[in-house]
Parts: C-alpha cells; structure tokens; sequence
C-alpha cells in the first residue's frame, strides 16, 4: 500500500540506504544526515516527505525550512533538495512535490534540480531568477587604496557591532564551509558570507599544451548595507581577497547593475534558482539557508 508520510530523523537511514542505491554518495553521510537535524533551527516544520510502500521508504523529497527577516518581515522559506524515487514507482513521484504545495504562507525555492525535475516544476507554476553572476577580479597592478576613509577596518571573523538578523546569519552558517567578514568604519558596517569556489578560466586553459590552471574565488553570498560595502568596492575587494588568497569575487549581477560595478565578467551557474510563492520578490532571494550549504554544494 502506497503511503505519503512526514520524514523524521528516525527514518534517515532508510532514506539514506535510498541515495545510496541511487547515486547520491558524492555526498558524505554526515552532511546528508544534517539535512535531517534542522540545521537552520527551523520551526516545527519537518525535514521533508517520504514514499512508502507498505513499511518500505521508496521515495524521499528533503525540505529545510528557515524563518527569515526580509525588508522588515518575517518570511517562512522552505528549501526543497534531493528527489528521488525508486524507479518502480516513477508514477507516483508528483505525489511528493504535491505534498509541499499544499503547505501555506512560506515560499519554497530549489536550487539544485536536474532537467528533469526542472522541466516538471516550470510546468506547475514555479518561476526561475536567472542566477546571472560576475567575476570581478582584482588587478595587483592598480592602486584602489585611494579616495577611501581612513578609518575602515576589517574583521575575517565577526564584529561585536553586528545587528540581531547579521548575528543569525552568522550562527546559522558557522558550522558549514563558510567565509564571514565585517566592514567597519566609525559611521557604518556590512557584514558579508562568502564560500570558497574553484574557477579554471577555460579561454586560458584551451590553449595550454599541459594541465589546467585554477585559481580560487570567493563568491558573495550574503551582505548587509551593499550600498555602504559596494561604494568602495574596489578597496574592500582588495583587501578581502589579499587575506583570503583569492584572485578575485563572484558577485550576483543585481549589484553589478545597481551600483554600475565595473570590470566584471559574466560568470553562469550551472543550476537555476527555481522558487514558489505569491507576493514574494525574486530579488530578495538568495541560497543562505539551503542545501547549497549544509551539503557543501559548489
């Protein structure tokens, strides 16, 4: 008899022994279990459905549920990853992604579907933000020292001056594969998330007769007062990126075109930013609090 069920911790190795037979162990066990732990410290909400059939788990579709302050308002999210199903009951699969669309007032995101689910979620409503990134590399040969206060500081860690909503951020990400750093000077601050990515320029590496060349990135996944950090971006960039050994940053394209950045390349992600809801604005959507990081996603 086919059953839609809650997932809870206690039916992880189930699901676990599921990816296993299906291909998921690119992907360490550890991390897989803390999708089942709440790792965000999300509400009474679970961790996602399962497909049974009589007391075996043949289905499996994970969510990581989050509260967030956005433009003044608590926002309910859920972050829906990894579906998969026996293949002997393809049939049934939509019974799992129909399950979370009946949950109420929160805004469900996907950031790592495959073709297939994607093509599915398109077709039942779910819009897509194109993930248009840059990379902004810094040029050792150019001085951006200049026309900056005096006064900045910088802090790889965290700052004492940092609000409630920064501190949550900042708690909720420091057990995952996470770069933080805080901006301040004696008017203002913006606090900043950054993962460590692998970029190997491809124009560059075509024409090498050995090897590859790869240099490491920090992408930019969260800041606070963009506006404060981007009107010296070329500065702060430069000290980051000095400390971080990185050559450059991956920045979404929405602050290249807000605040005229410049010396930017196109940089595409391989996955689209899937989401749905009413009322919600694409442009406040970000992957804090996903599976990109609590399974250590590129």
């Amino acid at each position: 008899m086919i059953q839609l069920v809650d997932a809870r911790l206690e039916h992880f190795d189930e699901v676990y022994e599921l990816l296993q037979k299906l291909g998921g162990t690119g992907i360490t066990k550890a991390q897989w279990r803390a999708t089942f732990e709440k790792p965000f410290g999300s509400n009474e909400n679970g961790v996602g459905f399962l497909l049974k059939d009589d007391n075996k788990v043949v289905g499996f579709f994970g969510g990581i549920h989050s509260i967030r302050m956005i433009n003044g308002k608590l926002v309910k999210f859920c972050n829906t990853h990894s579906w998969i199903v026996d293949p002997k009951y393809g049939a049934k699969s939509l019974l799992l992604l129909n399950r979370f669309h009946k949950l109420r007032d929160l805004v469900l995101t996907n950031f790592s579907a495959s073709p297939g689910p994607y093509q599915i979620m398109k077709k039942l409503g779910w819009k897509e933000k194109k993930d248009r990134t840059s990379i902004i590399l810094v040029n050792p040969l150019r001085k951006f020292l200049t026309q900056v206060p005096n006064n900045f500081s910088f802090d790889l860690q965290v700052a004492d001056v940092l609000n409630e909503q920064e501190k949550e951020v900042y708690e909720s990400h420091k057990k995952f594969r996470a770069d933080f750093n805080t901006v301040v000077n004696k008017d203002q601050h913006s606090f900043q998330v950054f993962r460590e990515v692998s970029y190997k320029p491809s124009k560059i590496n075509r024409v090498l007769p050995f090897g590859e060349l790869s240099f490491t990135l920090g992408r930019l996944h969260y800041v606070s007062n963009p506006g404060f950090f981007f009107k010296h971006y070329k500065y702060n960039m430069r000290v980051i990126c000095k400390k971080m050994n990185w050559v450059g940053m991956i920045i979404a394209s929405d602050f290249v075109e807000r605040f005229g950045l410049q010396e930017f390349r196109p940089y595409l992600k391989r996955r689209p930013m899937l989401y749905k809801a009413t009322d919600f604005d694409a442009a406040d959507l970000d992957m804090l609090y996903s599976e990109i990081f609590v399974l250590d996603l590129a």
